[in-house]
């Protein structure tokens, strides 16, 4: 390798006029499945070595942190080249600035320069980065929840209700995307002891955890793993962004999350009233609205964010959940990041019918105007990048889109045409 240092200012000119993220070089990811990843955004099933994917059952952490894959794609971001499974990112930077790329790697560089510049160069020099300073961390997909815009591999409850209804309607199994009977298991990698030996080893040099899920608050190993932080006398060293559906307050995870640097509590929340119980099926409003009024009171160390995903059921009435946040954010702080759905397509919001365009452009820049949009960066980018989206890369999936949706109705008994009428109209008219 060679012996060229960079410095923390160059390295912001290649992120900022190249290809460089900061995510390989930081993060350890636990994908589904307990296969080894470092980023959600990129599009790969898992780290591999030799063709063959790693998983906690074949591999170590380290194994995949530094094998073959994880160096060839940081190097070919130090060579300004692009991968192409970090195509999300590519994208979205097209028509904005808060790509993940960019967001994580101008706030690693803006927060702790010195880190970045390390592991950079520890690459050039050994070939190796030898800390993982933040992990993302997927224990299990054991859910409460089957949303609409979800895929049957994190969410043990969608991989159950898909089983049933391919039961009735077997071509139901062509249309849903990522489906396995083997995701109906509860399955928690964070119970396997190994792997939590091996996780543990690399804990010392971490300074952010992100739990995910399935449903964060019902996961076991979440409250196993926070509590050994307490208990090492290392929680106040850690950031921890840890999210959830709201269908509980997960009293015991706030009381352990408390004893932490800060917490970024995400609440998973896609539309406002009906339409969220529709898409989040089958959670009720009444319940999220009251949960919410009581985690938006949290002191410090939390800090409070919503990340809605945009998709084809909510594009009309984007603006309602932006007036709720809107609301609630008069009296306790909010701050709203949308966050990008990658699959299945036909779920993106450009692939809503093109006579309905108009209202969900009303609805987007309606939402700019509003208080919890004022001040708040990332939300004006992303939703300037949804416009430009559903404006000039349009996706025609409606077939894909009407029989998933009816699928789902008919086993739920709950109907598009009663919370979002004009699209259930505008996809009959397509499709039949």
């Amino acid at each position: 390798m060679k012996s060229n240092k960079y410095t923390s200012e160059q390295l912001k000119t290649m992120v900022n006029d190249g290809t460089l993220c900061s995510v390989p070089f930081r993060t350890y990811e636990l994908k589904q499945g307990g296969k080894h990843g470092f980023c959600c955004k990129w599009i790969a099933p898992g780290l591999t070595q030799n063709g063959k994917l790693l998983d906690v059952s074949n591999s170590t952490i380290a194994d995949a942190w530094n094998g073959d894959e994880m160096h060839s794609i940081r190097q070919a971001m130090l060579e300004g080249k692009q991968v192409s499974a970090c195509y999300p990112c590519y994208q979205e930077e097209k028509s904005s600035s808060a790509s993940l790329r960019l967001q994580e790697s101008n706030g690693w560089l803006d927060w702790l320069p010195d880190q970045f510049t390390k592991a950079v160069n520890e690459h050039i020099e050994t070939g190796k980065v030898n800390d993982i300073t933040k992990m993302d961390l997927r224990f299990s997909t054991l859910c409460n929840s089957m949303c609409r815009m979800c895929t049957p591999d994190i969410s043990t409850n969608l991989a159950r209700e898909t089983t049933k209804i391919i039961a009735k309607d077997p071509g139901f199994k062509n249309v849903i995307f990522n489906y396995s009977p083997e995701w109906e298991k509860e399955t928690d990698y964070g119970l396997d002891s190994t792997f939590m030996a091996d996780l543990q080893t690399h804990l010392q040099g971490v300074n952010k955890l992100f739990f995910l899920g399935g449903e964060t608050t019902i996961i076991k190993s979440v409250t196993t793993l926070l509590q050994s932080c307490v208990d090492q006398g290392i929680a106040g060293n850690i950031d921890v962004q840890y999210s959830m559906n709201c269908t509980n307050t997960a009293p015991h995870h706030i009381e352990l999350l408390g004893q932490f640097r800060s917490v970024q509590l995400t609440l998973s929340i896609d539309a406002y009233g009906g339409l969220n119980d529709y898409i989040r099926y089958p959670s009720h409003w009444s319940t999220i609205e009251k949960n919410v009024e009581e985690l938006v009171k949290l002191p410090k160390p939390f800090w409070i964010v919503t990340s809605p995903v945009p998709m084809v059921y909510n594009m009309l009435h984007w603006h309602e959940l932006m007036r709720f946040w809107s609301d609630v954010n008069e009296n306790y702080a909010v701050d709203v990041f949308p966050c990008h759905l990658e699959t299945p397509s036909y779920m993106k919001p450009n692939n809503l019918p093109h006579i309905l365009l108009p209202l969900a452009l009303k609805s987007l820049h309606d939402s700019l105007k509003m208080p919890i949009c004022q001040n708040n960066e990332v939300a004006v980018e992303r939703i300037k990048h949804l416009l430009y989206e559903i404006t000039t890369n349009p996706i025609i999936e409606h077939t894909q889109l009407k029989r998933h949706t009816d699928a789902q109705d008919l086993h739920r008994n709950m109907f598009l045409k009663d919370y979002v009428p004009d699209l259930a109209e505008a996809l009959e008219k397509n499709v039949n």
